[in-house]
């Protein structure tokens, strides 16, 4: 379905905003072109592969071979490849809120309160961030939390949960969260989070519609000491 453009709408966007769309939509940008190169790569591997069968397979052994180079093709190319690139976009994303969430309290023209131990930073920033503009992201905020924790699994646990501190969590998360899977996908013997296609880019889309209206709301309370991005450039000066 085309969504209709707004051009009144676009034109009145503070430049902050644009920055921080502009971060996310890099972002959906190299995870589309990633998946698209492995697609691309296994094709021609995969050709590769049925041109030289196409030789003759003289021998059970030389059968053999192909299954298994085939069975290796796919192995790599379906799971190897595109759960690093979602496990990194994953990363990349929770890292353009981080930045974002640094920014607010930084410029914030109110003394953040004390983080509650145990609560990640971000989240912290988030939340009073809403208590401040009453735009009632609770559930948005909820949901970027266990997104966070889930991006401390792939982290410090390479995403394996059977030896994870917090796999019980995890693993309820997993279940939770449609486009991700508690699951044997890498063979390693050990359960790990697989993540659909699809899934970030749909993570991305959702924030795209709360993080840049939440900041922008803060603004517009006179929340905020300067706009968004930090830097002298008087086009962005001319915001505040």
């Amino acid at each position: 379905m085309k969504t209709c453009f707004n051009l009144r709408s676009y034109l009145d966007q503070p430049v902050y905003v644009f920055d921080i769309l502009s971060m996310l939509s890099e972002l959906e940008d190299f995870i589309r072109c990633s998946e698209a190169s492995i697609k691309a790569q296994k094709l021609r591997e995969m050709g590769r592969a049925e041109q030289r069968a196409g030789h003759g397979v003289s021998s059970e052994d030389e059968a053999s071979d192909y299954f298994e180079e085939i069975d290796a093709i796919r192995y790599q190319f379906d799971v190897l490849l595109p759960q690093r690139i979602r496990y990194a976009a994953l990363t990349a994303l929770i890292t353009t809120v981080d930045w974002v969430s640094v920014w607010i309290k930084t410029e914030a023209s109110f003394e953040f309160p004390s983080k509650p131990k145990g609560r990640n930073q971000t989240i912290h920033v988030l939340t009073e961030l809403n208590k401040r503009t009453s735009l009632d992201l609770t559930q948005e905020i909820q949901f970027l939390e266990k997104l966070v924790r889930i991006r401390n699994c792939i982290v410090h646990s390479a995403g394996l949960l059977t030896s994870y501190e917090h796999k019980d969590e995890i693993c309820r998360y997993l279940d939770e969260i449609h486009g991700l899977t508690c699951s044997d996908i890498n063979k390693l013997d050990e359960r790990s989070i697989e993540i659909g296609s699809g899934f970030i880019e749909e993570v991305i889309s959702q924030i795209r519609l709360w993080l840049p209206r939440s900041v922008g709301a803060l603004a517009q309370r006179g929340l905020l000491r300067k706009s968004w991005p930090p830097h002298s450039d008087s086009k962005y000066q001319s915001q505040t």
